[in-house]
């Protein structure tokens, strides 16, 4: 069974330092309030498993979880 949680936690660790560098989505209103140390993710695997790290139980705006979800398709 995959640890899918630790990598996760692993991807956070090095993405973390460079959160700076980046600048959030000020064209979006709902995101232009958001502070960029606000990073989480979340993975849900074929067996309906929910892994999380950082922010990810944070509430968010609906739309951005579709915008991500049919980049993906």
């Amino acid at each position: 069974m995959n640890d899918y949680t630790a990598v996760l936690n692993e991807i956070e660790q090095e993405v973390r330092p460079h959160l700076s560098e980046g600048k959030v989505a000020s064209y979006i209103p709902e995101l232009a309030s958001v502070a960029l140390e606000q990073f989480g993710m979340a993975l849900v695997d074929s067996h309906g498993e929910i892994h999380t790290c950082g922010a990810a139980q944070e509430p968010w705006w609906l739309p951005m979880q579709f915008s991500v979800f049919f980049r993906m398709l």
